[in-house]
């Protein structure tokens, strides 16, 4: 275990340190036979990411960019239909994560709907095993135009979306697809009383029109399970 000079974590093994104490780096060796897990480094920001910043095009230099989106289903493994990008980054007060959609936008689905009610969209999502037990994740969404959908996801039963956080999203269309800003604070969530903490991630995007579903790392359907796939 290493700790960097700016204070990061890295993914898909996310190591945070609660109540505002540096957060650590953690490297994983991989068994034998199994190919090493993704990993990145998120940094610490001084300023927390702004949409508008994104909107234009002039953001993203102090964040952990995420691109090779596979999907889950139609085409499990093979890369996302439309070019898709995660910037992730940190404070003492919220894992910000900002996604940038490529797509036309004649053929985004997208509706200003009441909270949870949007599944039918084009989405974004995150998912936070924040145990690690590779069980149970939270799960948070959010359309082209900023309408959360949270919950909770258990291994082997349904989403449960009767989980309400206190969280914010920002979202909006674009000539060339969306952008959806999301700050997700860490006092919304419950995790271990340890000083350093491991959570396992998973990054994702629907594009409804194709009935496709992509993410980071690479959740197959060849594998039981979707939990137990995050960070691994």
């Amino acid at each position: 275990m290493m700790i960097q000079s700016r204070a990061a974590l890295l993914l898909p093994l996310l190591s945070i340190v609660a109540r505002g104490t540096p957060l650590r780096a953690q490297t994983s060796t991989p068994r034998v036979g199994r190919p090493a897990a993704p990993t990145f480094v998120i940094h610490r920001v001084t300023e927390a990411p702004r949409l508008e910043a994104f909107l234009a095009g002039s953001a993203g230099a102090d964040s952990a960019a995420v691109t090779d989106f596979r999907q889950h289903e139609p085409g499990d493994g093979i890369p996302v239909s439309e070019r898709t990008t995660a910037y992730l980054s940190y404070d003492d007060v919220n894992l910000y994560v900002v996604f940038v959609c490529r797509d036309d936008p004649a053929k985004v689905r997208a509706n200003v709907a009441r909270r949870d009610d949007i599944s039918h969209d084009d989405h974004v999502i995150v998912y936070l095993d924040t145990f690690h037990d590779r069980k149970r994740a939270y799960r948070f969404a959010v359309n082209p135009f900023g309408v959360q959908q949270d919950g909770i996801l258990t291994d082997g039963q349904s989403e449960d979306l009767s989980f309400d956080a206190v969280w914010s999203s920002e979202g909006r269309m674009t000539d060339s697809g969306y952008v959806v800003r999301m700050a997700i604070p860490f006092r919304s969530l419950r995790f271990p009383n340890d000083s350093v903490q491991t959570w396992g991630i998973a990054l994702g995007r629907a594009i409804r029109r194709e009935s496709e579903r992509s993410y980071w790392p690479h959740i197959t359907n060849g594998k039981r399970g979707f939990v137990s796939q995050l960070g691994t």
